[in-house]
């Protein structure tokens, strides 16, 4: 981690820390002897996480007509990895809601629905590119601007400065070096570490815009996906950033110009409605 970055977010008067029940989720979840019961156990701890992990599973999404009452159905329903994606958006969300909106430069709800809008697309498109940890890649598109998140929340002040370079047309990361010193990638980045997120989440939050990090294929389907909706659907702010394409993903991928056009086309703009993302 570059020292400027280390000291940029040291600045942060209280870290935040990913809430406990969060946490033990994904602990769980990354160990191959655990069962539904623990799962469970856990998530009925977490009023929020349990609220959202029967809305889903009684969802238009999993296509059932059978209602689902119980945790441990819901859990079997939708899967560890859904509910490992929605620990984590819930976590997002109780980590930086105290914050008072109008004093802050860009609008939370809508970087947490642009993040939801590209890890929906994200896992739409991954069987379309032969990746099929398509639940893992939701959590990646879920968290690839955690440090935006950060910045906006802890330094509002500063921020807003970003904000106002882009509005005159200078890309995002360049933006932030200018102002800040550091991007919203590298805090992200570091504060994932801290909070011992898996390494495949930590990779697309350093990596989604330069993909220099790896050589990684779900991060460059975030990359292109952070593109799409950034440009045509749910950018997080009222005027786009610059989110150049890297040719490099389209190779990762084994994708053509013609085939990301197709792929724009096909995309159903209902997946982005207010009913939809609320639903995560």
């Amino acid at each position: 981690m570059p020292e400027l970055t280390e000291l940029f977010v040291q600045r942060i008067t209280k870290l935040p820390t990913l809430p406990h029940i969060a946490q033990e989720i994904l602990n769980r979840i990354s160990d191959d002897m655990t069962s539904v019961v623990k799962i469970e156990e856990l998530v009925e701890k977490d009023p929020a996480i349990t609220a959202k992990v029967l809305s889903t599973a009684n969802s238009p999404l999993f296509r059932s007509s059978t209602r689902i009452t119980s945790i441990g159905g819901a859990i079997f329903r939708i899967g560890f990895n859904n509910v490992s994606s929605i620990a984590l958006g819930i976590a997002l969300l109780s980590v930086f809601e105290s914050k008072k909106q109008q004093d802050l430069p860009l609008d939370s709800s809508r970087i947490f629905k642009h993040s939801i809008a590209v890890g929906m697309l994200a896992k739409s498109l991954s069987k379309k590119v032969k990746l099929d940890n398509y639940d893992e890649i939701f959590s990646c598109g879920i968290l690839h601007d955690l440090g935006l998140t950060v910045l906006n929340t802890h330094f509002p002040d500063l921020y807003q400065g970003v904000i106002e370079e882009i509005r005159t047309g200078v890309p995002l990361l360049e933006a932030e070096k200018q102002v800040l010193g550091v991007t919203h990638a590298e805090v992200g980045t570091w504060l994932a570490e801290n909070w011992n997120l898996p390494e495949s989440i930590i990779e697309c939050i350093a990596d989604h815009h330069t993909l220099t990090s790896s050589g990684s294929r779900e991060v460059a389907l975030i990359h292109i996906t952070d593109y799409i909706i950034s440009k045509s659907f749910f950018s997080v702010i009222d005027k786009s950033p610059v989110y150049p394409l890297l040719p490099e993903a389209l190779l990762r991928l084994d994708l053509s110009e013609d085939d990301l056009a197709e792929m724009e086309r096909d995309i159903d703009p209902g997946m982005f409605s207010e009913g939809v993302l609320s639903l995560y």
